[in-house]
């Protein structure tokens, strides 16, 4: 018979990360992901915390897009009146002429 040799401490500890290594590489991930989702990024309160945050943004979204279109009605409503101003400006300046207009001068003859 043959004397089973006793194995020493350090060849044992090797010899069960050799079998496990791929547990405890697992083990060393579902351990590093509990750590960073429940203790550094409090899991389920900050939720709430998001949720929160997102909701008074939809409002100040939908505030900001209110005053948004006031603005642009006003700007057109604006904008037509000053159009009128600088297409009656640009006429008697500058001759202006729209599309599809006939330019007619008159001219006053001399008696």
């Amino acid at each position: 018979m043959k004397k089973q040799t006793p194995l020493k401490k350090s060849a044992l500890i090797f010899g069960f990360f050799y079998k496990y290594w791929a547990t405890i590489i697992l083990v060393v991930i579902l351990a590093t992901l509990l750590r960073q989702n429940f203790v550094i990024n409090k899991f389920p309160f900050s939720l709430s915390d998001r949720q929160q945050i997102i909701d008074d943004d939809s409002a100040l979204n939908q505030s900001l897009n209110q005053k948004n279109n006031v603005k642009m009605t006003e700007l057109k409503m604006g904008t037509e009146s000053n159009m009128e101003i600088l297409e009656s400006q640009a006429r008697y300046r500058f001759g202006f002429i729209k599309k599809g207009e006939t330019y007619y001068q008159i001219t006053p003859q001399d008696p």
